[in-house]
Formats: structure tokens, sequence, C-alpha cells
């Protein structure tokens, strides 16, 4: 089976490979033809992939590493570890289309190391799944999910209890930041003292859930975005598998404010009371439990894409006096316009056109963002820049996220973006 499936990575082929949580897809780094297949096959058209090296010196050879970083690479949780991409590294464009910024990953069990040893050179080495699906780990269902995306499986014998993805770490200002806690991180105790058994349902991207068992509290491994049934389904089906694990029935869930995300919705539905916290309070009060500060009253700057706040608009550049418990928010980044509401997640240009207009009036607009850049919506960008009187059609934003996303338009001519924080990486 190896034999057959390194013979398929040199021709150029796509490998399945059952890993620890999941099948990830493998496929040579340095082949730009394979690694265009994957992404087509894969539907992820520009989302950067992780590459493992065969060695730390093979690392050494595709990005600048430090000692922290190279302390990072070589921990016993094995994760994803971003770096600053050499340039020079001789992989394929695509696998990090336009940054300069490259995910490095060492083996993960023997049967990655004989591979990665035996190939040669970098691997891509991405989740099992179709974009914006939950991770195979099954083997009957990776034959049926992964049939149209690789050419050969590799699978073992060892079932999988709980699927669970990479782990994603960035060293900054010299220590380890988790982006992803996940394999090897995952579960997370956390240090706060209950005696509740509460179940917190996390956002809607990039989410995860927390619990407290009456006895301890954890943080459990990333879950995803909830764009999709799939992976709905597959956060509920978790959800149950950890209270059943750690023994608890909860009395109380915690959600996020946002009345449309899938956590609340679903929380709505449970016979369990429910508490909402304000999504950037949250973002704050993670700092301070990460630091132990839970007893002191902070300023936290939460900077973020999207959160709903209590006035009903969309909050994400706020400052905030906070406890543990609440907060007051005493400034922010100054409010503008959404054209076209979540549209402009996708397309950036509209919130740069909206901008525009309110610094140097609508006139300038068409200056600025020429009918090349946007195709057929230069037709009625006149009415577009008309809606930014109604609230429906244009809610107020004080995101960071999304006037990144303009100024990455204005500056780079970033027309859309493909997945989230794109414009802005």
């Amino acid at each position: 089976g190896v034999y057959a499936a390194l013979d398929a990575l040199r021709t150029g082929k796509i490998v399945a490979l059952k890993g620890v949580g999941g099948y990830q897809l493998l496929v040579d780094a340095t082949d730009e033809l394979a690694v265009d297949r994957l992404r087509e096959r894969k539907h992820r058209s520009a989302k950067p992939l992780a590459v493992m090296a065969e060695s730390m010196k093979t690392a050494q050879r595709l990005a600048h590493l430090d000692a922290a970083e190279q302390n990072a690479l070589s921990s016993a949780a094995n994760p994803i570890v971003l770096l600053n991409s050499k340039g020079d590294d001789k992989l394929a464009p695509a696998v990090h289309p336009g940054l300069d910024c490259l995910g490095v990953m060492l083996p993960t069990t023997p049967l990655h190391a004989l591979i990665a040893r035996d190939f040669g050179r970098p691997l891509v080495c991405t989740s099992g799944n179709d974009d914006g699906i939950p991770l195979c780990y099954d083997q009957v269902q990776a034959e049926i999910e992964l049939a149209d995306v690789c050419d050969l499986w590799l699978h073992h014998d060892r079932p999988i209890e709980r699927p669970i993805d990479d782990s994603v770490v960035r060293v900054i200002a010299g220590r380890p930041v988790t982006i992803r806690l996940a394999r090897g991180l995952a579960p997370l105790p956390l240090d706060v003292a209950t005696e509740e058994c509460a179940l917190a349902l996390g956002g809607h991207l990039k989410a995860a859930a927390a619990w407290s068992n009456g006895r301890q509290a954890v943080l459990g491994p990333h879950a995803g975005d909830f764009e999709s049934l799939p992976a709905r389904e597959r956060y509920v089906e978790q959800l149950a598998a950890w209270q059943d694990l750690y023994r608890f029935q909860p009395t109380h869930l915690v959600h996020d404010l946002h009345p449309e995300y899938f956590t609340t919705v679903w929380a709505e539905g449970q016979q369990l009371p429910g508490l909402a916290d304000q999504h950037h309070h949250a973002h704050v009060v993670t700092g301070m439990l990460e630091h132990g500060w839970l007893d002191r009253t902070v300023m936290g700057v939460a900077w973020d894409g999207v959160g709903y706040g209590p006035d009903n608009t969309i909050w994400g550049g706020e400052f905030l006096i906070a406890t543990a418990t609440g907060y007051q928010r005493f400034a922010r980044l100054r409010p503008f316009r959404l054209l076209g509401g979540d549209r402009c997640v996708r397309e950036p240009w509209r919130t740069a056109a909206a901008l525009i207009a309110d610094a140097c009036g609508k006139e300038q607009v068409a200056a600025e963002i020429s009918a090349d850049q946007i195709g057929a919506a230069a037709s009625h960008l006149e009415s577009l820049l008309s809606m930014r009187s109604a609230e429906q059609f244009a809610p107020w934003t004080s995101s960071a996220g999304r006037l990144c996303d303009a100024a990455a338009h204005i500056i780079l001519g970033v027309n859309d973006a493909k997945f989230e924080g794109h414009a802005p990486m």
C-alpha cells in the first residue's frame, strides 16, 4: 500500500491517507498541475494549503524558523505552524497563492513519516473533505465522499472514535499562539472554578464548544463553520459525544447574541435555560481567561469581522471596559454602511465603494472602482450607492474586518474574496 501510494504521488495523483483524526489528502507540493487538480476537485480555489516536510531540515529550506518556531513545530502536539516563506521554496504557486506565509507540519504518524521520507519532496497535506463539508473519518464514508477527489486510498485498521482536524499555531512576540485548537491540543482544561453543569456553544464560524461538568471546565476542539447542513449535523453529534465522555447533562446553555446563528437557533430549540453573550465581550473575556484576569476589570480591544450588537448593528471594531460578566462599549471604529449586507464579505469592492462615497462623494466612486474590476455590477453602481440610506439593504457596521476588506480592494485591487479573511491576508 505504501509503495502504491508513493508511485501515485510521483505521477501527480492525489492520495487519501487515513491519519489520527481523519482522512488527509496528499499531493506533490512541487507539482503545479497536481496542486491545481487538488484545488479543483476539493472546490478550494484559494485558501492556502498546509505542507508536510520530512524533517526540520526540510522545513528550514521552505521557511524562516527561529528557536520558538522550531519548538512549536517539533512539539508533541505536532501542529501546523504558520511561518514566513523563503519565497524560493520550489513549491507550486497554488500552495499559498499571493501570501508570504506558509503552513508547515512534520509527519504526525509513522505512516506519514515513511511516505515523507521515501517521497523526498514536500507534500501538500490537507483535510480529507470537500470544502465546507466535515472531515471524513470512516472508511466507508471516505470511499463515497472522496471518490471524485482522490485517486487512491491508504487505509489502516484502527477505528477513529472522534474526528479531529490538525491544530494550527503561530509564534507571535516570541510565544506560540493557537489559531486552531484541535489535534494534540484539545480538549483543553480551562482554569475556571465552577460547580455548574453548562454548555457553551461557540459562534458560527471557526466555532468550538466549551463545557463544565461541575468539576472541571473544558474547551473542545475546533468544529469549523456552520454554513452547511453536514457541518451542523456533525457538530450536534459531537456535542452528544462530549457529554457522554465527560458524563454531564447541562443545566443551561450559553450562546451568541446573534439571533440567526445556527448555535443560537439550536439552543433556543432545547428545553433548557439559555444565556446570550455579546460576541466581542466573549472575545475579551477569552483574553482575560488566558492571562488569569477573570477577577479584574480590563480595557479590551476586539477587532473582528462580524458580531451582533445589542443596538441591532454589526459590531467589529470595539473598545470595551469589561469584567467577566459585563461590559461597557466606550469607543469603536467609525460606523459605515455595508452595501448589500453579507454580500460585502465576498465582494469587498462594495465596502470600498461605500467608504469612498462617504469620504470623497459619490462621484469619486466611479473614478476609483472601474467596470473592469466589478464587471456587470458597474451598470447599477449608482443605484447601489443610493441604498446607503436604506437600513435593510445597507446595515451599519463598525467592523475592522470589513474595513480591511475595503483597503485590500483600494490598494491591491482584490475584487472578490474566496474565503473569510482572504482580501486582508
